[in-house]
């Protein structure tokens, strides 16, 4: 079909196209189909999948809330010398050792991400080879403005992970799939710039008047378009003068209106600063700075690249350091809020329009609604959606596993101690991170029902435990640790 598609590159494939709207006539009709007769498409305007898109991206947005919140709190903790999990109850510092908030989230936008990468490049890629002479302009504009929630979600992504470039290769995989979304994204909403023609005029993008009925929004997209690329000419319409930039990010008018645009230059712009500032970071850390449990070696590949030297020249003092948390900080919530307006005010668009089409009586009305969720184009992305589910389940299963084991490996060793004939831990086992020598929560030596003498090696014994907590028997032996049964 070709990357830009109009009424003329149809005709070259043997696709007429029928581009005359008559309002004058009863009924009105569009492309030569009457009012009422449109064929709706649940794949692309369906309330299942639009639906799929706008609650992904908004738990994307939620999630991304929370982990701003709580990396504030954790800053702001700092000004005292403590922690800020030290300035909660003892339970909830056994909560916060057990899960990482932080990790969750993040976990968690990474798989919206994901998911949206893939359903969204879906969309995009068929719209500009396949089905570009027949999607209609109302449909257009949803699949746009859909690939702007994309666009938002991978920002977030992007902004508020912070082990982005843990493995290098897939974050790197990672950020060309979004580049090339972000381009495909620009090159759906740049089209609505075209020029058009005298007979259909320019791309219709806005919602109509609710007591107007008539629109030629019916028409195929490719009706308003035409075969040359808009995309670098509309980038240099919106910043060619101050007034022009005006109209760009406070109208989204870089020319012909184009719903979304303004959100899609800054949340451009602000991708671009996120990947530097990710890329920097990457190269630059080399233990997570934020106590989430990782060990050297998953956060060492940045300084083995530069081979230690932006470690070794540019280590600040702890008066920079809380300069830096607090720009990042700033970084995050400016991310974030970017990326929440942009859901917001796409959402409300994609379901004012929905309403004003389902209203306008253009539709057909009956099987294949675009009201019904259960047709095959929407019910896979719809359940595609619940693997984000497994990964959170994954996520904390491991975090739980981790915990469990440097619990244990608190405990030390048995010793026996012949002159009061009593057991109690001895050093623990060196681990990275652990500095008590018992387990919290239970008592340091246990008195024997036998005298030192007649305690055998292999003698089973049933160690106690404070607070209600159930321990593992051990086993003593005269020459290594206690075996746990």
């Amino acid at each position: 079909m070709g990357a830009y598609v109009s009424a003329e590159v149809c005709a070259h494939y043997n696709k007429t196209l029928n581009c005359v709207y008559r309002n004058d006539t009863n009924p009105p009709s569009a492309g030569g189909i009457n009012k009422g007769q449109i064929e709706p498409n649940p794949d692309v305007a369906g309330i299942g999948i639009i639906s799929v898109f706008i609650g992904i991206t908004s738990f994307a947005l939620g999630l991304s809330a929370i982990d701003v919140l709580w990396t504030l709190c954790k800053f702001s903790g700092l000004k005292s010398g403590k922690s800020f999990e030290h300035k909660v109850s003892k339970s909830m510092r056994r909560c916060f050792s057990s899960i990482s908030i932080s990790l969750v989230c993040e976990t968690l936008v990474m798989s919206c991400s994901d998911q949206q990468i893939f359903t969204g490049a879906a969309y995009a890629l068929t719209l500009r080879y396949w089905e570009g002479c027949q999607i209609t302009a109302y449909h257009y504009n949803i699949i746009a403005n859909m690939m702007l929630l994309t666009c938002a979600t991978h920002l977030m992504a992007v902004t508020v992970v912070r082990n982005y470039w843990r493995f290098p290769w897939m974050g790197g995989i990672r950020v060309l799939i979004m580049t090339g979304v972000f381009i495909v994204t620009g090159l759906l909403l740049s089209n609505q710039n075209s020029d058009g023609n005298n007979q259909t005029g320019s791309f219709p993008t806005g919602i109509p008047p609710l007591d107007e009925t008539g629109s030629n929004m019916f028409l195929a997209a490719a009706c308003f378009q035409n075969a040359f690329q808009q995309l670098t000419k509309t980038l240099g319409q919106s910043t060619a003068s101050a007034p022009q930039a005006y109209n760009t990010f406070f109208k989204s008018t870089p020319g012909n209106h184009i719903q979304g645009w303004n959100w899609y230059i800054i949340i451009l712009l602000w991708y671009c600063v996120a990947v530097i500032v990710d890329v920097v970071r990457f190269l630059r850390r080399d233990l997570s700075e934020d106590g989430e449990g990782a060990s050297p070696e998953e956060y060492s590949m940045g300084t083995k690249i530069c081979k230690g030297r932006l470690k070794t020249c540019c280590i600040p003092n702890e008066s920079w350091k809380n300069i830096f948390r607090g720009l990042f900080a700033i970084y995050m919530v400016v991310g974030v809020s970017i990326s929440g307006a942009a859901v917001v005010q796409t959402s409300q668009y994609l379901m004012g329009l929905r309403s004003w089409v389902k209203w306008s009586g253009w539709l057909q009305v009956g099987k294949g609604s675009e009201d019904d969720a259960t047709s095959f184009g929407q019910l896979v992305p719809i359940f595609m959606s619940a693997a984000i589910f497994f990964n959170f389940f994954q996520t904390t299963s491991e975090m739980s596993k981790r915990y469990s084991e440097r619990v244990y490996s608190k405990a030390g060793t048995l010793v026996h101690d012949p002159s009061s004939s009593r057991l109690h831990f001895g050093a623990p086992v060196a681990e990275k991170g652990i500095m008590s020598p018992v387990m919290p929560g239970f008592t340091t030596s246990w008195s024997l029902p036998h005298s030192p003498g007649s305690l055998q090696p292999g003698y089973p014994v049933s160690v106690g435990a404070q607070h209600g907590h159930n321990v593992p028997s051990v086993i003593y032996t005269d020459h290594s640790a206690p075996h746990r049964t």
